[in-house]
């Protein structure tokens, strides 16, 4: 690699001296031309006038030619130069390509051994209040549903695309990106030229005509899909459990102690004006007399003022009062908090621009000390908007105190994984294996679990997209010819269609690379043709999800797990 960055510097070096090169040569023949096309302007003034001596002008033309002439063949001597800085350049290309095939075999090993959820044992083992899963089983997401009122994961507008539990001291959390479905209302525009000629008198009494020229537009609505990904953190905690409230951020965060002044008595008064409406209508609001902490948090519509202030005791509204003004090298203010019960929900601006996959192939280069360099960053970006999605709720004393409530589950359980596991395994995949015939929009999943196969799950992947259709709408406009013209708007009709897919999950408790090196395996490869045929199949954190032929059931389920039963073993230990 050291040698790979030297030869780089000497290509940048060599296309630098290169395209100068070039650029000289390109003016000396360009400027050489223009020389010899200046002879027009000594020869027009000798025809036109008798202001120049022919003899002067005949010297001047030559002189022009001679002048032009010499930079033309400076400037073609220099393809020989170009040539060889050419062959040079093309000469260290070729020894970049052979370093970086080198390097790449050097670093294959360790590119190879790089697994899903490495980043989940190093926060694991160095914040002992933090405990991350290795992926959510069906006991975690249950706990969270019965215990702590998550909702269902039945909405088909969400198809999970990771998701991450764990618990921070004892209490359940969950991450979750989802893929979002809804329909908006599209605009559609279309436009056309239109041209007539108009009759004018100028500024003398003359009638002249002109050709004047419009573009005229129109626009129509109709519905269409429309798709985005959204991060949310579930976190269950039985401290207030009656409480619902809600907050959006105010934008206060890093501004200047008068600028937060200004804005706190500005809410005052609306929070007095909330009070008094409240005491005429028979409601509960009443202000917790901490004015500043109730302009920055703004959960003006909570339902249970006892409640609230069991949780927002005076040092947690200073926590956060410090959260919500400073940054501290955070994202500042940029959360949404909701609070339903048990169930307390993070929405946070950074969160939806980061990554939380955690995919091996982030790290995979064939420089060790950058991928070095990129795990360690990525491990620490992970966490940083990971703690900061936190903050919040460690900012109250009373969630911090809270133990976790008992939820006991027997081996009875109607699936092994939850079923947001089924979702992101399902998504995993290229798109294009679920696809319904002829859609051609983005493609929605949503799982449902058929049976369990011992430690496997059988569940249906029900995709749905859309087909599309070409329409057109017609709309008159006027024209500046004082006429009514019909526009085209050409627009497209979605149409829903579905298809179901069974995929099968398992846990095989492998690495990565365990997992490739059994693949290798023939007896195994001619196991998993048997029973998923040349159907594709994916691998993450420790679960392999493949497409079965129909007939997968709890005996190939054993086999299957026998082909890694040493590795179990080892996992387990």
């Amino acid at each position: 690699v050291a040698r790979l960055k030297r030869l780089q510097k000497e290509r940048d070096n060599l296309k630098q001296k290169l395209g100068s090169q070039r650029a000289k040569k390109a003016a000396l023949i360009i400027f050489g031309i223009i020389f010899i096309a200046l002879i027009i302007v000594p020869i027009f003034i000798m025809l036109k006038t008798t202001a120049l001596p022919i003899w002067a002008g005949i010297l001047i033309c030559i002189a022009l030619v001679a002048i032009g002439v010499t930079m033309i063949v400076f400037g073609v001597r220099m393809n020989k130069t170009i040539k060889e800085m050419q062959k040079r350049l093309d000469a260290v290309l070729a020894k970049i390509n052979d370093a970086i095939r080198e390097a790449t075999i050097q670093m294959a090993p360790l590119n190879a051994i790089y697994d899903w959820n490495m980043h989940i044992k190093v926060i694991n083992s160095v914040i002992p209040i933090i405990h991350l899963d290795e992926y959510v089983d069906f006991g975690k997401h249950d706990k969270m549903i019965k215990c702590y009122g998550l909702g269902e994961n039945h909405d088909e507008d969400y198809s999970a695309v990771y998701v991450q539990s764990g618990e921070v001291l004892g209490n359940p959390f969950l991450i979750r990106t989802s893929r979002v479905h809804k329909m908006i209302d599209k605009v559609y525009t279309g436009s056309i030229t239109i041209s007539w000629v108009e009759t004018y008198t100028d500024s003398e009494g003359h009638m002249h005509t002109r050709t004047r020229t419009q573009t005229l537009t129109a626009s129509t609505t109709h519905p269409a899909p429309d798709y985005h990904e959204e991060t949310v953190l579930m976190y269950g905690n039985a401290a207030a459990p009656n409480l619902t409230f809600s907050r959006s951020p105010q934008g206060q965060a890093g501004k200047t102690d008068k600028q937060i002044e200004k804005f706190v008595n500005k809410e005052t008064e609306e929070i007095n004006k909330l009070a008094e409406k409240a005491v005429s209508k028979g409601k509960s609001f009443t202000p917790i007399g901490n004015n500043k902490f109730e302009a920055l948090f703004h959960a003006y519509n909570r339902n249970h003022e006892q409640q609230f202030r069991l949780l927002f005791t005076a040092l947690a509204q200073r926590n956060m009062e410090d959260f919500l003004t400073k940054n501290d090298g955070g994202f500042g203010d940029d959360f949404y908090f909701h609070k339903n019960k048990m169930m307390n929900s993070i929405s946070s601006r950074h969160s939806q621009i980061f990554d939380y996959s955690a995919k091996p192939s982030k790290f995979v280069t064939y420089d060790c000390d950058l991928s070095r360099q990129l795990f360690i960053d990525y491990v620490s970006d992970f966490f940083r908007n990971f703690f900061f999605d936190m903050i919040p709720l460690m900012s109250i004393p009373l969630y911090q105190q809270m133990k976790s409530l008992d939820y006991i589950y027997g081996d009875d359980t109607p699936e092994n994984f939850s079923s947001y596991e089924h979702e992101v395994l399902a998504n995993s995949f290229d798109q294009e294996y679920f696809r319904p015939d002829e859609t051609i929009t983005d493609v929605m999943l949503k799982t449902s679990i058929i049976r369990k196969d011992g430690k496997s799950d059988k569940v249906n992947v029900n995709a749905y997209a859309y087909r599309g259709e070409d329409r057109v709408d017609y709309k008159k406009v006027m024209g500046g010819d004082g006429f009514l013209h019909t526009v085209p708007i050409y627009w497209t009709e979605y149409f829903r269609e579905d298809k179901t897919t069974v995929m099968e999950l398992k846990s095989v408790g492998s690495t990565l690379f365990d997992f490739n090196q059994k693949i290798k395996d023939n007896y195994l490869n001619k196991y998993l043709n048997e029973v998923n045929g040349a159907k594709p199949y994916s691998f993450q954190r420790g679960i392999v999800a493949f497409f079965p032929l129909g007939f997968f059931s709890v005996n190939e389920d054993k086999q299957l797990g026998q082909h890694f039963s040493d590795v179990e073993a080892a996992h387990k230990n």
